[in-house]
């Protein structure tokens, strides 16, 4: 056993009694991540002594859930008892594990006492028989109806059934791929996008999106972020002052767009426009005045302009904008 729980797991009721006509009932558990940080944990129902695992299901279906440190996760336990079962006392429990360390990070859960009793049927006059006698007949029926309409040949593959899709949004793009594979999604991975209030592989939007259903085996589109920097303000600067600019913002020259003869003016502007998040490394247009017409860099003598700007006073570069 861990030093210290790193769960917290509750059961509501402790004692379950199931329904006399029907053997179903239902528990209800809170596992409560007790650690400073999220778990990616596994829940299990273990059952003890002559209790029959397949009376036993989680109501979700989902064995695996993130929890957040501190936050709870709720997990409600079916129980269908068959008729023929014995009556008496069973037991059972929820255990919760870390995926990732699953002897290290775990918690068993407190053990819950589920009576079964003996199946009773009323009519409205008030007279009571036991199972066996309302199960023969229909057992017959069962049987009848299984020989009509059991299929003859291949109907072809049944379709997928529809799961639950997970929330990957702020996961790492790595972590969200493997989190989507393991629930038996494809993924598709849309980007990098710039978005400066994100962190680098941050995922930031998906389709569809939680909790929507899909087939498994469906494709869920994921959209991250890269390495996001604003362009940065070059009016009222010389070309090669902007282009100064554009490197320390760890941008690149696309291009310079105006009248050719004009080209000792200041810059009035570029393309994408200042303050435009864009990914490290994107090409950027410089605007002198005069239009839109593209001046061949060759018309362009950056080496003068250089040596014009160095004599003459100028306006100091600005630091990029980091995230």
């Amino acid at each position: 056993m861990p030093a210290s729980r790193p769960y917290t797991i509750s059961a509501s009721p402790e004692r379950l009694t199931l329904n006399k006509k029907t053997r179903i009932g239902e528990v209800s558990f809170t596992v409560t991540n007790d650690t400073e940080r999220p778990i990616r944990t596994e829940v299990r129902v273990r059952v003890l002594d002559s209790a029959d695992a397949a009376w036993f299901s989680l109501a979700s279906g989902e064995t695996v859930r993130e929890i957040a440190s501190g936050k709870s996760s709720q997990c409600t336990v079916e129980v269908r008892v068959p008729a023929t079962a014995e009556l008496g006392d069973y037991r059972f429990r929820l255990d919760a594990n870390s995926v990732n360390h699953p002897e290290e990070i775990f918690t068993e859960g407190p053990v819950v006492q589920v009576e079964v009793p003996p199946v009773v049927v009323e009519t409205n006059g008030g007279f009571k028989f036991k199972w066996w006698m309302a199960a023969a007949p229909a057992a017959v029926l069962v049987l009848l109806l299984t020989w009509l309409f059991w299929p003859k040949g291949d109907d072809g593959p049944q379709p997928a059934a529809e799961i639950e899709v997970p929330n990957v949004v702020g996961f790492n793009i790595d972590q969200a791929e493997q989190r989507l594979v393991e629930m038996g999604f494809g993924v598709e991975k849309k980007g990098p996008v710039p978005k400066l209030e994100a962190k680098v592989d941050e995922v930031i939007s998906q389709d569809p999106s939680a909790p929507a259903k899909a087939k498994r085996d469906s494709v869920v589109t994921v959209t991250y972020v890269g390495d996001t920097v604003k362009v940065p303000d070059v009016r009222g600067q010389s070309v090669v002052a902007g282009l100064d600019l554009l490197t320390a913002s760890g941008l690149k020259y696309g291009g310079t767009f105006g009248d050719k003869n004009r080209a000792n003016e200041p810059l009035v502007g570029s393309s994408p426009a200042a303050g435009t998040p864009v990914l490290r490394g994107s090409d950027v247009n410089l605007q002198l005045p005069g239009g839109r017409v593209l001046i061949p860099s060759q018309q362009l003598n950056f080496e003068a302009m250089r040596r014009k700007a160095i004599s003459m006073p100028r306006q100091p570069l600005v630091e990029p904008d980091r995230r």
